[in-house]
């Protein structure tokens, strides 16, 4: 599992996700093992995505155009998570 952060942490960390909840800066580091694109914010214990892993992720895919895929929404979800899902 991806490792969070208090904001402000002064361990090393990946990359910061901005938590649409709180609005708080989450220090992630990366857990190269898991392939999930949630986790919980450590301030307010929202369920928030990582978009900047994702966005990585489709940067290193065979069949990027240039255009990032986002298809988020509260009823489905994203479209990473119904990947996983098939």
């Amino acid at each position: 599992m991806h490792k969070v952060y208090k904001p402000y942490t002064k361990r090393p960390y990946d990359f910061e996700e901005i938590c649409p909840s709180c609005d708080k800066a989450i220090p992630v580091l990366i857990d190269h093992d898991c392939f999930r694109y949630q986790v919980r914010c450590p301030v307010c214990n929202y369920k928030m995505m990582l978009c900047t892993l994702c966005y990585w992720d489709q940067e290193e895919e065979k069949d990027f155009d240039g255009i990032y895929k986002c298809d988020w929404n509260k009823e489905t979800g994203c479209y990473r998570k119904k990947k996983k899902e098939r």
